[in-house]
């Protein structure tokens, strides 16, 4: 496609993304790692993950099978570092930092639609394609370690030799051949990129809490903290409640302690929902279920449901330990809802306990 690099590198910059890159696309490189961990149920409850399992690992299958290339966009969203009294203090709740920001899953797909029709007019090309954003059948940390954007680190991030691992991902598929490219915002990709490997490093591994991390590369999602507070449905195991601290939607620790993500001087120019920044939970804990829909309107928060996230702020809330979340506590003894009301009655216990 003649002069196809040049119109995605001009768009890229038009609709401020941060990384582009595309692939022809192939078989995953991680097929039998990914039958190993279907196998041993190590996505949890996430059943729709076994949906088009094959055309997961093979993205050729995707557009009716007539999928030929794709384009994987990334958008930066590392935030500045919020003071260090809030991230200690046990009396607010902690949300990854994906989430402080508007629903990136909306106005990502919409950035990345307008930018594909944009290009397909001014290629005048004639081809189809179909945009995602962690909603299909895609393994989209490896379509942009494959075009070049970076590789997938010991703890399963996908990280940028320059800017770390807090981003976006977004892919679009299409069912012609387009020319390689790579191409980053407002830096030069030098020639002598640090070598995209963790090394002997395993910080990660050792931080996490519940041992999700079993090895390098792999990841039991019935153990991770991000995985217990936003998918999992129901009671969560009584033995991670006192692992989870704080965290009341997702978490970030293997991030935080990625040296990739420590030299990263530079922040996020996306706005940031402050409510979202280590909220009270004694706040909280004050929402009804209105409250909660219209406190995080547009969030991925409101993935959880009301109950889901009040069974985080219970487990929290008996972590914290201290008076003042007993007497929060106290008023959920006998909830309605039954996975709240349990949770509660665990706080309650852990309090008395301390």
């Amino acid at each position: 496609m003649q002069d196809a690099s040049l119109f995605l590198s001009k768009l890229a910059q038009k609709y401020k993304l941060d990384l582009l890159g595309t692939v022809r696309l192939q078989e995953s490189g991680f097929k039998k790692e990914i039958i190993d961990w279907v196998r041993q149920a190590s996505f949890g409850q996430m059943t729709w993950y076994l949906n088009n399992l094959s055309r997961r690992l093979d993205p050729r299958q995707n557009l009716w099978g007539k999928a030929r290339s794709a384009i994987v966009a990334g958008v930066f969203y590392r935030p500045a570092q919020i003071p260090a009294q809030l991230k200690s203090d046990p009396s607010r709740g902690l949300i990854a930092a994906y989430a402080w920001y508007d629903d990136y899953h909306k106005w990502f797909k919409k950035r990345l639609t307008s930018f594909i029709r944009e290009f397909s007019a001014l290629y005048k090309g004639d081809f189809q394609y179909r945009v995602y954003v962690d909603t299909g059948p895609l393994l989209e940390k490896e379509l942009a370690s494959q075009a070049g954007l970076g590789f997938i680190g010991k703890n399963t991030t996908f990280i940028n030799q320059i800017k770390g691992s807090y981003f976006f991902l977004g892919e679009i598929i299409v069912d012609v051949d387009l020319p390689q490219l790579r191409w980053q915002k407002e830096e030069e990709l030098p020639s002598n990129l640090p070598a995209p490997t963790c090394g002997l490093c395993r910080r990660c591994l050792d931080a996490c809490p519940t041992g999700a991390l079993t090895s390098p590369y792999k990841l039991d999602a019935r153990l991770c903290i991000s995985y217990l507070t936003i998918e999992h449905r129901g009671s969560v195991p009584e033995n991670l409640r006192p692992l989870m601290k704080n965290w009341i939607f997702g978490c970030d620790i293997c991030q935080i302690v990625c040296p990739w993500n420590k030299k990263v001087k530079s922040w996020s120019d996306l706005p940031v929902r402050t409510e979202m920044v280590a909220p009270a939970l004694l706040d909280l804990v004050d929402l009804s279920e209105d409250d909660f829909r219209n406190y995080f309107r547009n969030s991925p928060v409101l993935r959880t449901g009301y109950s889901g996230f009040m069974r985080n702020v219970m487990i929290a809330l008996g972590n914290w330990g201290e008076k003042r979340a007993a007497l929060a506590v106290k008023n959920f003894l006998d909830h309605p809802d039954k996975i709240i009301r349990d949770h509660a009655r665990w706080a309650w216990q852990q309090i008395k306990n301390k």
